[in-house]
């Protein structure tokens, strides 16, 4: 192994981690590049003390990544990238990117809460129970042929979510999560083989709301509300068409809605 610049590292073997947590100070970015190799994170002993340092950022890049780490990043960027099997978080798991009171003087403001990235190129990802990644501001989840197993849990500061996979399963269960976690901004959801069902009982509440089916087609029987004080945005693309029942509301008030079938892919 070798450090090629400043909080960069190079890993020439598989790679494994253990520290009560992994952290920064401010503003500090670490860079572990182990293509070709395997990663595995641990936090053994799990650390109580939350870091008061603030922006620092992680990146990790490997063939696969498997962590049962505590990621402390109060207001920073975690991005795990798998190039060829899976990023698997497992039980005890934790990422903490939430923002932190800070004191000016005699004000006190809170830090935006963070990014997490979350790429595996040819394989999965996995949020196994009792894992789970806190406060987030941005989550970004891409497993173009894959899926992204929720089986723990996120919370979110209103924040935006972005999940680009090879099939969502079921769209009511991911639905539920997502109102759950807290996400309100922003909502970026494609699936690139199969068809979304939208059903009757789901009620979708964002400022913006995108949604793509890139080899099947959308139907859509429950509501979708961007409307709000901001004007909102919906935005859905159906390789195979657009589907409309009866039962279906599109709201916003004051923004814009585009239902597109034309197909991106030319």
């Amino acid at each position: 192994s070798r450090l090629n610049t400043a909080g960069a590292l190079r890993v020439a073997a598989n790679f494994t981690a253990n520290a009560a947590s992994f952290s920064g100070d401010n503003g500090s970015t670490t860079q572990i590049d182990a293509s070709g190799y395997n990663v595995t994170l641990a936090s053994p002993i799990q650390s109580k003390k939350q870091t008061n340092d603030l922006g620092s950022s992680w990146t990790i890049t490997a063939d696969s990544i498997n962590s049962s780490g505590r990621f402390d990043l109060q207001s920073g960027i975690l991005k795990l990238n798998a190039l060829q099997g899976d990023i698997t978080l497992n039980e005890g798991s934790a990422i903490d990117v939430s923002g932190k009171t800070v004191a000016f003087g005699s004000v006190n403001k809170i830090s935006p809460a963070g990014t997490v990235q979350l790429s595996a190129t040819k394989g999965n990802i996995t949020l196994a129970e009792n894992a789970k990644i806190n406060q987030v501001g941005a989550l970004d989840i891409t497993a173009l042929k894959g899926k992204f197993a929720w089986n723990g849990s996120i919370s979110a500061d209103s924040g935006a979510l972005s999940v680009d996979v090879n099939n969502l399963g079921d769209f009511s269960t991911l639905n539920s999560q997502i109102a759950n976690a807290g996400f309100t901004e922003k909502l970026n959801l494609e699936q690139h083989n199969g068809d979304i069902n939208i059903t009757a009982t789901d009620q979708i509440k964002v400022r913006e709301f995108d949604l793509a089916a890139d080899e099947g087609k959308i139907v859509v029987n429950g509501t979708i509300d961007t409307s709000g004080a901001q004007a909102g945005s919906v935005l859905i693309y159906g390789h195979d068409g657009i589907r409309l029942d009866s039962s279906a509301k599109i709201l916003a008030t004051g923004g814009s809605v585009t239902l597109d079938t034309v197909h991106w892919d030319g």
